[in-house]
């Protein structure tokens, strides 16, 4: 049975582009420690940036006739850009401890506010980061085992 943890940043951003560097980063430092370190091969992650607020997103997608999948287009109440970071691992490996460790990391490095949380149903809270966020990347074995959520860059 997966587990999921929910890594909560406190801190908003101004622009959608200091967010997307950001995203950028934490993606790349999270994917090299999966990498580099063996005790957590088994662990999946997804990281989505968002400025709309839950309770008033609405996906839409813009057809413009061309080849090629449609843009998606999220509309809804806008609130400043934030982050939307969940880290995905079964009994046997080590999620909780990989979420403290980037917990710990996000706050020393990157002066963030960052909290922990844990969520009952995955496939919930991937829809929701799929409803919510404008641009999310998703990394792990977890994904590739999935049809319906494959390893993908989406804008």
């Amino acid at each position: 049975m997966p587990l999921i943890y929910s890594i909560n940043i406190s801190d908003k951003f101004k622009s959608e582009d200091s967010i997307r560097k950001g995203l950028k980063n934490i993606y790349q430092f999270m994917k090299r420690y999966i990498k580099n370190n063996n005790n957590f091969s088994n662990i999946s992650f997804v990281i989505g940036i968002s400025n709309v607020n839950s309770n008033s997103a609405k996906v839409t997608y813009n057809h413009n006739k061309l080849r090629g999948r449609p843009r998606k287009m999220i509309t809804g109440e806008n609130v400043e850009w934030h982050f939307h970071i969940y880290v995905i691992g079964n009994e046997f490996s080590s999620a909780s401890y990989f979420s403290t460790l980037v917990k710990d990391i996000l706050i020393l490095k990157r002066k963030y506010r960052v909290s922990i949380s844990t969520n009952d149903n995955i496939d919930n809270a991937l829809n929701y980061v799929n409803k919510q966020c404008i641009s999310y990347w998703k990394y792990g074995q977890y994904f590739n085992s999935k049809n319906s959520y494959r390893e993908s860059h989406i804008k």
